[in-house]
């Protein structure tokens, strides 16, 4: 059991590496993001609006929901046993996590037998990239990190 956990203590870490060397730009590549940020700042969010972010990131800046997140998100949608297993924890500390999630409105829940299946409620994200983009013009509704941009689709497209 303990070789168990450590080698998910192993795995999560190389996670966690490749996840930072993907979020982590050179410096050079800052500068656009910086620019597209800085017109993103002069297009103001509501303070409801910004409270709702504040609320999502504190939330997901928690590894193990964070994490949580990213396991539904890969495979759609798991059950507490799995997501047990694949975080070698508790259920009660999953389901802990999960229920915080679940208040939040970023995942739902359906029962099968004995087993609760969790996944991720794609309609809470939409809103919240809404708020991000509000009160900016069609044109200009993208956000460029290193070499990835999220934008907002157009109808035509």
């Amino acid at each position: 059991m303990i070789r168990h956990r450590a080698s998910a203590i192993t795995s999560d870490a190389h996670v966690v590496e490749s996840l930072e060397s993907r979020l982590m730009p050179p410096v050079e590549a800052l500068l656009p993001a910086q620019q597209t940020a800085s017109r993103m700042l002069d297009a103001e969010i509501s303070p409801r609006g910004v409270k709702d972010l504040v609320r999502v990131f504190k939330l997901l800046s928690d590894g193990t929901r964070l994490r949580i997140l990213l396991y539904l998100i890969q495979r759609g949608e798991l059950n507490v046993r799995d997501l047990c297993e694949r975080l070698a924890q508790s259920q009660p500390a999953v389901s802990h996590h999960l229920a915080l999630m679940r208040m939040a409105g970023l995942v739902d829940c359906r029962r099968a037998g004995k087993h609760n299946f969790y996944r991720v409620l794609p309609e809470r994200f939409q809103r919240l990239l809404d708020l991000i983009f509000e009160n900016t013009p069609p044109a200009e509704r993208q956000i460029r990190f290193h070499d990835y941009v999220l934008s907002q689709l157009t109808a035509e497209a």
